[in-house]
């Protein structure tokens, strides 16, 4: 039975570029703010998100296109990298940090810092510009056996975590041996091999071996996987793997009943890479794909976006971070619904009604199916 693209979705083609032209300031390109209604009037995490809509809604868009006004949002980006490497955006980092009630220490901020410097770097480089300075904060790492050595203490218990510090430990030496740094290359090898060695050849997974939910095990694989550009690491084990996505999608009760979206995204994405090796299952991931396909209306706001939650964005303990704590768009949760979106279509075959870029392509790398024959 061929599936069928619901018409909010076709809604959203239509709304969501509307919707994007309100977020934008006037002080130049790249500057977002984070729903209709922020607190700041733009900030970097805002900036990279936007950045993931109009590659996925609007791949053509001329600020991706037209060089100069790629480069000058590039220039915005970068503005804000210190000389040990870091993005540091201090208003955002504020607001992120005391949104989570946490007291202001080196680690949390150094925890902030990892994840954020990677997406903004890579999103500058996306968009036409290395960065300025090399990573030589603590993990960008000088030699091999400092970055296995860290590998091997991260917490494997949470793959999700262990496998997002991973990537970004490889991405600063992505980014290092752009500017020249001539260790940089080894210490990829080393932690591309470390990565090889240490996924589990019967689920495909990466863990300390204790017992961890399903869609735990398939967020870790997203986080690794999604470091491809920086790591180049194999797609192994294509078929447990799918194996596992299905079961998540079937019995999972956090993404089958509760209906997490932040698993759903990394489930289509890992099945996404997986497809493209093998067909394994592929009618099966096709109709569980469009059965998802209606669980994302919810999320969609009366001003044209969607919003992580069908109530509003993920608050924190002290409310959200950048917007009030009301049922309104955001760029988050827009920014991972589209994705979502992407993916499912692609997966059921409705890529070309939609017209929707999905990240394994435009961030992962992969070339589109017509490219790829």
């Amino acid at each position: 039975m061929k599936a069928i693209l619901p018409v909010y979705v076709h809604r959203l083609k239509e709304s969501i570029p509307v919707w994007m032209e309100k977020l934008e300031h006037t002080d130049g390109i790249g500057r977002y703010k984070f729903a209709i209604d922020a607190y700041l009037p733009y900030d970097t995490l805002s900036s990279i998100m936007a950045h993931v809509v109009l590659n996925i809604t609007q791949p053509n868009h001329e600020y991706l296109q037209d060089s100069e006004k790629a480069l000058a949002w590039a220039d915005y980006l970068l503005s804000h990298q210190r000389e040990d490497g870091h993005i540091i955006d201090e208003p955002y980092e504020e607001r992120s940090i005391a949104a989570e009630g946490m007291p202001p220490t080196e680690k949390i901020r150094l925890d902030l810092r990892r994840g954020h410097t990677r997406n903004v770097v890579y999103a500058a480089y996306m968009l036409g510009r290395p960065p300025r300075f090399l990573q030589s904060h603590e993990d960008g790492f000088r030699n091999p056996d400092d970055l296995v050595a860290w590998l091997e203490g991260l917490h494997w218990t949470n793959p999700w975590g262990a496998g997002s510090w991973a990537s970004a430990a490889l991405s600063f030496q992505f980014f290092n041996k752009l500017l020249g740094d001539e260790n940089a290359a080894t210490i990829i090898d080393a932690g591309r091999q470390w990565l090889i060695d240490r996924q589990d050849p019967e689920t495909g997974t990466w863990s300390d071996g204790s017992e961890i939910a399903p869609h735990t095990l398939i967020n870790g694989i997203f986080k690794v996987w999604m470091g491809i550009p920086f790591h180049g690491l194999p797609v192994q084990y294509p078929q447990p793997i799918i194996d596992l996505c299905i079961e998540t999608l079937l019995h999972d009760p956090v993404v089958c009943e509760k209906f997490d979206a932040c698993s759903v995204f990394d489930v289509a994405t890992v099945l996404d890479i997986c497809l493209r090796q093998v067909d394994h299952r592929k009618d099966e991931v096709a109709e569980l794909a469009a059965s998802y396909l209606p669980e994302l209306e919810c999320m969609v706001q009366p001003d044209g976006g969607m919003s992580y939650f069908p109530h509003g964005p993920i608050p924190g303990p002290n409310g959200p971070p950048l917007c009030p704590d009301i049922k309104q768009s955001e760029i988050g949760g827009t920014a991972l619904h589209c994705q979502t979106l992407a993916l499912l279509t692609n997966l059921c075959g409705l890529r070309d009604e939609l017209g929707w870029v999905p990240c394994t392509e435009w961030y992962v790398g992969y070339a589109a199916a017509s490219e790829a024959s």
